[in-house]
């Protein structure tokens, strides 16, 4: 969201074009605890930390319909 604020764009023109998202990421901690988690968490069991899914995320969010990739960038991604 902020990405296309700074960007003045307004997401609403772009619902249905080809925008890609692409995104760098790490692995988290939290993913492989999930297994101890409650009853509560079985809906996130799978993808609710996986950072794999994030560019697609946030391309069904805005309705992009473009390319949604992302890349283990490991410690890379905090630059």
């Amino acid at each position: 969201w902020e990405a296309l604020e700074h960007a003045h764009l307004d997401p609403d023109t772009l619902r249905g074009t080809p925008t890609g998202v692409f995104s760098g990421l790490t692995a988290m901690d939290y993913g492989p605890r999930l297994y101890e988690g409650s009853g509560q968490t079985g809906g996130y069991v799978l993808t609710g930390s996986a950072s794999s899914v994030a560019s697609g995320r946030v391309s069904y969010v805005f309705g992009f319909e473009g390319p949604a990739v992302t890349v283990d960038t490991a410690c890379s991604s905090s630059l």
